[in-house]
């Protein structure tokens, strides 16, 4: 079941629990997947604006977050903010991967 209303407490849950230990990692894209959760937690968590990305595709096991944030040119030269987009896991798939690697 995917929610159509992701709040930032939900998602931030959803990084804590998509953290796998390395020796459950079993695919080539396993360490960015880990990356981008732990981007997307800091981000999340230290209150930038997201916004729900259901254009994106991947299925219906993947939430696509775009955020907001400050980068080296907010603070240097007022060049505004970036945006970058995630790709977190549902908590469906999650539950799937029974602690093991969700990627």
């Amino acid at each position: 079941m995917m929610m159509t209303k992701w709040t930032a407490k939900k998602l931030i849950e959803i990084c804590e629990q998509s953290v796998v230990p390395v020796s459950k990692w079993s695919n080539r894209d396993s360490p960015e997947a880990q990356k981008q959760i732990g981007e997307a937690w800091v981000y999340l968590k230290s209150g930038c604006k997201f916004r729900i990305r259901d254009d994106m595709g991947g299925g219906e096991g993947t939430i696509w977050v775009e955020i907001t944030h400050p980068n080296f040119g907010t603070f240097d030269w007022d060049g505004g903010e970036e945006e970058e987009t995630f790709y977190l896991p549902t908590p469906e798939r999650l539950a799937s991967r029974s602690g093991g690697d969700w990627y």
